[in-house]
């Protein structure tokens, strides 16, 4: 029986683990974390690029990232092709292997089960593999989707914390970087830069598996050469499936369709815009209510398989 569409995905990652109760228990909620050998995910074996540096970089022809930290402590990226990655992995570079969905069809067949069994849309999964030199290190920063990590080659130490200054992001950040436009809604304070003291420590070996849900704080530290899965899903927040609907219900009033103006440098047509738009908003409640959440989830469906 092909390896990659038999069996439960979610239970060869943590063993005996019903999607009820990883969805009410981790998603959007914990991490968790497993530990088992490498072998009780078949797919690897019709997939050995992945644990073979060589192989990878021959294999790979999706986008790949080369990351260092220079001089004055800040993290530094560049964009490279598959002739260039050996080079860096071999001078001490960090690479992201991206876009894995473009020729890793095993890995495919078990993120899709995997998506399948979690009810999820698989067309908003990402798949990478992360390849780290011995005293590799990614600081402190959280991601916007959720993450599933699998240790194939080496060992790796991940630090995790709760996100309470931004939780549930819909953008990723690496303190003391800026914050997105999506994130100043949330907050305008810049999270500290160092690990919480009582993080805690996870040491990834072969086998070892992490779900980390979106927003949480992490960093790594690679022990020896390591080479790591990931299979990141960032399904849409509710507001963006809300708003796709209300737009769709607000085109069938002429109102909402007039051209939009702001009377710029003119006072009276900028009073005129403020007064017309204070006529059509009281209607959004209306528009809200007569929303129909199980079509919004249909149309979230069928736009996740066009």
């Amino acid at each position: 029986m092909d390896s990659s569409t038999s069996g439960s995905a979610l239970s060869a990652l943590f063993g005996p683990l019903t999607a009820r109760d990883f969805l009410a228990d981790h998603w959007d909620r914990s991490w968790r974390v497993a530990h088992g050998p490498l072998d009780r995910l078949p797919f690897l074996r019709d997939q050995p690029e992945l644990c073979d540096l060589d192989l990878l970089c021959r294999a790979h022809n999706g986008p790949i990232s080369g990351y260092w930290i220079d001089d004055g402590g800040a993290l530094r990226e560049l964009d490279v092709d598959g002739s260039q990655a050996r080079v860096l992995a071999d001078a001490g570079f960090c690479l992201l292997m991206m876009e894995l969905e473009r020729w890793a069809g095993p890995v495919m067949g078990f993120v899709r089960r995997l998506a399948a069994e979690l009810g999820l849309p698989d067309g908003h999964v990402r798949t990478s593999a992360f390849v780290a030199p011995a005293g590799g290190v990614l600081r402190k920063h959280f991601d916007p989707l959720h993450v599933f990590s699998i240790q194939l080659v080496g060992e790796k130490t991940w630090e995790l914390a709760r996100n309470t200054e931004i939780p549930h992001p819909t953008e990723g950040h690496s303190p003391p970087g800026g914050l997105q436009p999506d994130l100043l809604p949330i907050t305008t304070v810049k999270p500290p830069v160092d690990m919480p003291a009582d993080a805690e420590r996870v040491l990834m070996k072969p086998g070892s598996v992490l779900f980390l849900p979106r927003g949480e704080w992490h960093a790594t530290l690679a022990g020896t050469a390591s080479i790591s899965l990931s299979i990141g899903y960032e399904p849409p927040p509710w507001v963006d499936v809300v708003l796709a609907g209300l737009r769709t219900h607000l085109l069938g009033d002429a109102g909402w369709r007039e051209s939009a103006w702001t009377g710029r440098g003119d006072a009276a047509r900028r009073a005129a815009a403020v007064a017309r738009l204070r006529e059509l908003l009281p209607t959004l409640g209306a528009a809200g209510q007569a929303l129909d959440p199980a079509a919004l989830l249909d149309a979230l469906e069928r736009n996740d398989r066009s």
